[in-house]
């Protein structure tokens, strides 16, 4: 998560602004840590349905049982992984841009 802190502050500040090789490894690594957190939730959401089932025996609504479930520990750390995954989305998006300015520029030197 610190390389996430890290990228977000860097974009934020324009410290990456000339520094496409740089853009380049913070893209790399946010792509490595995406994949390991999409691995997670991939458990999270192979377990949910054999869980939330069990638990709906106690409520009255699938709304009801829903929140119930998003009370639990997968149900929080899913909705921690899924708003991670949208964070480290625009992080990436933004370092592309960077990094497309960057080739734009090099065509325009010569």
């Amino acid at each position: 998560m610190d390389i996430v802190l890290k990228v977000e502050n860097s974009l934020r500040d324009g410290t990456l602004q000339n520094n496409p090789h740089e853009c380049a490894i913070l893209k790399s690594e946010l792509a490595s840590i995406s994949s390991t957190n999409l691995g997670e939730l991939g458990v999270i959401h192979r377990r949910k349905p054999i869980v939330w089932l069990e638990m709906r025996k106690s409520y009255k609504s699938d709304k009801a049982t829903d929140r119930s479930y998003d009370a639990t520990e997968d149900g929080q750390e899913g909705m921690r992984l899924e708003v991670l995954k949208l964070r480290i989305s625009k992080l990436m998006s933004g370092l592309s841009s960077l990094l497309e300015d960057a080739k734009s520029e090099s065509f325009n030197q010569y």
